[in-house]
């Protein structure tokens, strides 16, 4: 258990996913410090898209269609941001609406089935859409946002406040996560998370999650 293990000082540093951050029972045996950087930017939107000339023009329309899902290490919120947007517009649970749900890891097996007709809509991530859009020019032209999502903070970098062995060597970590981008070694470690540089946390970096979360909460709290 990741939030046991960091109440008992067991852990020191924790990649983590933001939703996940604040469903914690215990959120203060962590201590927010990075937001990572990927291709210029703390905050991604995510899109739901569809192919243009099929006469989808308002989610409604992909009632009992198939949907592809995005869903990796650095994009989480797709699948609960889709869950807000048809609750909002009255058309119940992804999993009763949609004829079918796939949910994948990578960008192209999501865009590419809609691009080429084989699905009728997906959500991606913007910057993973403007990647494949610029790789083939087609698909930006053929594809249509249907919705766009708040920009929100996927993952921080959080340290347990138990467990160091002084503040010196605390502090040590801080100022050397925070220059790893300036080392090759270090840009090898951060090309692992897709990740160019970490940003210090701000605690306004959760405010578009903490809105997500807070309807989301509702809705499982009204029974939905």
């Amino acid at each position: 258990d990741l939030e046991l293990a960091a109440s008992r000082g067991e852990i020191m540093l924790v990649i983590f996913d933001t939703w996940d951050y604040l469903s914690m029972r215990s959120p203060e045996v962590l201590e927010p410090k990075f937001s990572p950087v990927e291709q210029g930017h703390i905050f991604k939107k995510y899109l739901l898209l569809t192919r243009r000339g099929k006469g989808y023009e308002t989610p409604a329309d992909l009632r009992k269609k198939e949907i592809a899902i995005l869903d990796n290490a650095n994009v989480n919120m797709a699948l609960p941001w889709l869950r807000v947007h048809l609750f909002e517009n009255r058309l119940g649970k992804p999993e009763a609406f949609f004829g079918g749900i796939s949910i994948v890891t990578k960008p192209s097996l999501a865009v590419l089935p809609v691009f080429f007709g084989d699905k009728s809509a997906c959500v991606v991530d913007e910057p993973a859409f403007e990647v494949m859009t610029e790789l083939n020019p087609q698909v930006g032209r053929n594809l249509q946002v249907m919705a766009a999502s708040a920009a929100y903070l996927d993952s921080l970098v959080a340290f347990s406040r138990l467990g160091w062995t002084s503040e010196k060597h605390k502090q040590e970590m801080y100022r050397g996560l925070l220059e790893l981008h300036r080392e090759p070694a270090g840009q090898q470690i951060l090309n692992m998370y897709k990740t160019t540089r970490l940003e210090p946390f701000q605690p306004s970096h959760l405010d578009t999650v903490r809105e997500l979360r807070a309807v989301h909460d509702r809705m499982q709290g009204g029974g939905w």
